[in-house]
């Protein structure tokens, strides 16, 4: 056998017996790779949008709800293991994406974001979260949000963003017309993967800006 491929100090044949589930690719994410979790479980305690998630068009498949909680077990039963895996499933890819679905587990879950981030640093991270409080309590005790992580608040009608550090903003424009985004805000393209290989809109927005995302 020849020489062993090892990734920052793991070795191959040990990433491979872990059981994280990566998705390759989707309609709106083209193949950019993501790692999901499920909703409701991880999401933030009485987010307005669970009733209409649009996770709830697919997630009643058998086999996406478990691909699902497995990632939530393995996290909670072998964070390291997790971390792993989640490594060797964004090593090598220029773009990469948190959470179709689910949002980030606890507070050592967005340190292990921020790991991966830094020990990638040629790869673009991209999550959406309405856990506004998680993420300001990681910055006001001084952490570091690597520059190719890119964290997004997620808004919704009647939720509060605090927002402290104004970080960007992801506004709904929902099919009866309503919208809550600023005049200034950049429009989704609907499409992950074109936007990401163009350098735009959530891959490169800075504080203080938004983006209009149109209602599934």
């Amino acid at each position: 056998m020849g020489k062993e491929c090892t990734l920052h100090g793991w070795g191959y044949e040990k990433l491979n017996m872990l059981k994280l589930s990566v998705s390759n690719a989707n309609s709106k994410m083209g193949n950019i790779r993501s790692i999901s979790m499920p909703r409701i479980k991880t999401c933030a305690t009485g987010v307005p949008c669970a009733k209409t998630c649009y996770v709830s068009h697919f997630d009643w498949r058998t086999t996406v709800r478990n691909a699902y909680d497995n990632n939530l077990n393995l996290w909670l039963t072998d964070p390291d293991g997790f971390e792993m895996q989640a490594t060797a499933a964004a090593y090598g890819s220029f773009y990469f994406r948190w959470h179709v679905s689910g949002d980030i587990v606890d507070e050592r879950y967005f340190d292990m974001m921020c790991r991966i981030a830094t020990r990638l640093p040629r790869t673009q991270f991209l999550a959406f979260t309405k856990k506004y409080d998680l993420v300001n309590t990681f910055v006001e005790a001084g952490g570091t949000i690597p520059s190719n992580l890119h964290i997004l608040f997620s808004s919704w009608p009647g939720y509060n963003v605090n927002n402290p550090y104004n970080l960007p903003v992801a506004y709904v424009a929902f099919k009866n017309g309503y919208c809550e985004a600023p005049a200034d805000a950049h429009e989704c393209s609907g499409h992950c993967e074109d936007c990401a290989y163009a350098g735009k809109n959530c891959w490169v927005m800075g504080r203080g800006q938004s983006i209009v995302l149109k209602e599934h």
